[in-house]
């Protein structure tokens, strides 16, 4: 951008400890054609410094004394953007090519939108099962949506409009994690009559390596504040909420049933009948169904075998996630809001 000149977009990249992921992440953002940006990195209070990757990029670095989650970061960051258009995205992905020009393309040709909302590549970063795993099962699910209007965002890869961000008062700060404070703004836009583009030509890859603990660590975290959201708003059967940025009837059926199946094969251990076996069998023959398109999806994409595997880790995973909703409903009970 030359100097002087007032950004078009201003791009806001929070960051927490993440220096070698950082650099890689501005590297692909400065590595585009499209050259009227800006970029505020906002450092939530690491305790790594990451100065050695700043100086190798034009951003506007901030510091905060104190680490206050990703949603004040990115809140902190738009005040202070000089751009019409605020994309965040994470510091653990990389910008595809011509991501910049397609998001300008896409407020220009689509007038009536206030925000936009991209997707995961792919392919991941990393090639490990459980990294895959993660990776198309969101590919999957924001691509079905593509090209419709979307109930909320996920702030790994979202544009939207300053004076509508701001506006709209912008992200919970009380949400500490990194997990729903993005999509209970995104639902907020929605109730106030914005909408919330996706295009799935917006992409950005994820850095992020997943092992099966931080897999199901990630979305039991997800299921536990997602309820604790849900009752805090009282919007606990509100489908606008339910569904959220992706979620479809497949995907919140999936939950529920996966823990029952999950806790019936437990109570078969120590109760062998038959009548418990076959209501088994007919509980995981209906937890196929309803995902057939998504098993099948990741079996054209990475074959039967992975495919197989993804089946029995997705029966876990969601059971953790419907753990994480119990103990998070729990918890509220108990006067924990947050």
């Amino acid at each position: 951008m030359a100097k002087g000149k007032i950004p078009e977009i201003s791009i806001i990249i929070p960051v927490f400890n993440r220096p070698d992921l950082l650099d890689k992440c501005l590297k692909s953002v400065f590595s585009q054609d499209y050259r009227n940006f800006e970029v505020l990195v906002i450092d939530d209070g690491s305790t790594i410094g990451h100065k050695d990757v700043i100086k190798k990029y034009k951003v506007r670095y901030f510091y905060l004394e104190k680490n206050n989650g990703p949603g004040f970061a990115r809140n902190f960051g738009a005040k202070e953007a000089k751009g019409r258009i605020l994309i965040f995205i994470d510091s653990d992905v990389l910008a595809s090519s011509g991501f910049l020009e397609a998001v300008k393309n896409a407020f220009e040709t689509h007038r009536e939108i206030s925000a936009l909302q991209g997707n995961y590549t792919l392919v991941p970063y990393y090639a490990n099962f459980f990294s895959f795993f993660k990776n198309i099962t969101l590919h999957y699910h924001f691509k079905k949506c593509s090209g419709r209007y979307s109930n909320s965002i996920a702030s790994f890869c979202t544009a939207i409009k300053k004076d509508v961000f701001l506006d709209s008062h912008g992200f919970d700060a009380s949400i500490r994690n990194a997990s729903i404070e993005d999509e209970e703004f995104g639902i907020e836009l929605t109730r106030r009559g914005h909408k919330i583009l996706y295009d799935n030509s917006i992409q950005v890859m994820h850095m992020k390596k997943f092992n099966f603990k931080s897999l199901v660590r990630q979305d039991f975290r997800t299921g536990f504040d997602k309820i604790k959201s849900l009752l805090r708003k009282k919007h606990l059967f509100d489908a606008r909420e339910l569904k959220g940025s992706h979620s479809s009837f497949s995907l919140l059926a999936s939950i529920p049933l996966s823990f029952i199946i999950l806790f019936g094969l437990a109570m078969l251990v120590f109760f062998p009948i038959s009548s418990l076996f076959f209501a088994l069998i007919f509980l995981v023959g209906m937890f196929f169904l309803i995902n057939i398109d998504y098993f099948l999806y990741m079996a054209r994409k990475k074959g039967i075998g992975f495919s197989a595997l993804a089946f029995f880790v997705s029966i876990i995973n969601n059971s953790l996630t419907q753990i994480g909703i119990i103990l998070g409903f729990v918890d509220f009970l108990l006067g924990k809001r947050y």
